[in-house]
C-alpha cells in the first residue's frame, strides 16, 4: 500500500481554482529519507528501507534534481540573452519568452532546488527562509505567488502576438512592436503586483514558539 504525502500547514495557497505550490510541503515533518524509505523504528510503516521501489525513488532524486537544475541554469543562461537581443531587433514576441525563461528558472530553483537540498540535508530551505523573519516570510510568498501568476499570462501575450503575425502578417509590424511588448509586460507586472500585494499584511511569523509562517 502506498503511503500518502504528509502536508505541512501553510504550504499551499488557493487562488480561485488554482493551488500554488510554494515548495514547503515535501513530506511535512518527515525527512526526505524517511519520506521515501520510512522510519525503521516504526513497526506500523507500510513502506520500509528494504522496499526496492522506495530505495530507487530516493536515489533517483539524488541524481535527477541536480541534473535538472544544471540543465535549467545553463539552458536559460544561454537562451535568455539571445532572446532579448533578437526581441529588440527582430521579433518582439521573443521578449515575452525571455521573461518567461527567467520566471521559469526562478520557479525551478525554488521547487527543484529546495527538493534536492532537502534530499541531501534533510532541511527544508524554503521553510527555513520563510520562518526566519516577518520580512522574509512576506517577501517569499509575495514573490513566488507573483511569479506563478505572471508566468502563464506572459505566454498568453506571446501567443496573441504569434496569432496576429500568422493571421494578419501585414499588420504585425504595427501591432507587434518592441515598445508595445514592453508596455504589456509592465501592465501585467502592475496588475499582479496589485493583486498579490496583500501578502505583505496577510502573512507573517506568529509570536508563538513552534508555529511557522
Amino acid at each position: 500500500m502506498a503511503r500518502g504525502r504528509v502536508a505541512a500547514s501553510g504550504d499551499r495557497n488557493t487562488v480561485g481554482d488554482h493551488d500554488i505550490d510554494y515548495g514547503l510541503d515535501y513530506g511535512g515533518n518527515l525527512s526526505a529519507q524517511d519520506y521515501w524509505l520510512g522510519d525503521p523504528e516504526c513497526e506500523s510503516q507500510d513502506y520500509l528501507y528494504d522496499d526496492p521501489k522506495a530505495v530507487v525513488m530516493y536515489y533517483i532524486e539524488l541524481g535527477v534534481f541536480p541534473a535538472l537544475l544544471l540543465q535549467a541554469i545553463l539552458g536559460n543562461a544561454l537562451i535568455i540573452p539571445a532572446l532579448i537581443s533578437l526581441g529588440r531587433s527582430a521579433w518582439s514576441t521573443l521578449l515575452y519568452l525571455a521573461v518567461v525563461g527567467f520566471t521559469d528558472l526562478i520557479i525551478m530553483l525554488a521547487r527543484c532546488g529546495n527538493m534536492w537540498y532537502l534530499t541531501m540535508t534533510n532541511d527544508n530551505l524554503s521553510t527555513m527562509i520563510v520562518d526566519s523573519s516577518d520580512a522574509a516570510c512576506r517577501t517569499y510568498y509575495f514573490a513566488f505567488t507573483f511569479i506563478t501568476h505572471i508566468n502563464p499570462w506572459l505566454l498568453v501575450a506571446a501567443a496573441i502576438e504569434m496569432t496576429i503575425t500568422a493571421k494578419w502578417p501585414k499588420s504585425s509590424h504595427e501591432a507587434c512592436t518592441v515598445e508595445r511588448a514592453r508596455y504589456v509586460i509592465m501592465l501585467l507586472t502592475l496588475i499582479f503586483v496589485c493583486l498579490d500585494i496583500n501578502y505583505f499584511w496577510t502573512f507573517g511569523v506568529p509570536n508563538r514558539p513552534g508555529v511557522g509562517c
